[in-house]
């Protein structure tokens, strides 16, 4: 399997974040609405140069502001920026018990 095969024994599942309902929402009233632990923020600073995903339920953010804030400090972003918001749809894949790709466990 590539790239996990080297953490093939301590591999015991995988899980995918399927984006559903991107849009653009730059605006500041529907924002600060936006129930923080179900949707994710992508921001876009100018033209494509830069961009930035903060992921839901992201523990020292209560707010829409504070998350705003905190990513244009962190990443010193002057420029304005285009916020994205979207929610995922979560897909767990376990892997075998014994964790040899490919290979089921044999019964004993």
């Amino acid at each position: 399997m590539g790239i996990l095969k080297k953490f093939e024994p301590s591999v015991k599942k995988i899980i995918f974040d399927f984006v559903e309902e991107i849009r653009l929402q730059n605006d500041p009233n529907v924002l600060i609405k936006l129930p923080l632990d179900q949707y994710w923020l992508f921001l876009v600073e100018g033209e494509w140069q830069n961009s930035w995903v903060m992921l839901p339920n992201t523990k020292w953010v209560t707010s829409i502001q504070e998350a705003l804030t905190a990513i244009k400090k962190k990443y010193n972003l002057n420029n304005q920026v285009s916020v994205f918001v979207f929610k995922t749809k979560k897909v767990w894949v376990n892997l075998w018990e014994e964790n040899k790709w490919g290979e089921e466990k044999k019964d004993s």
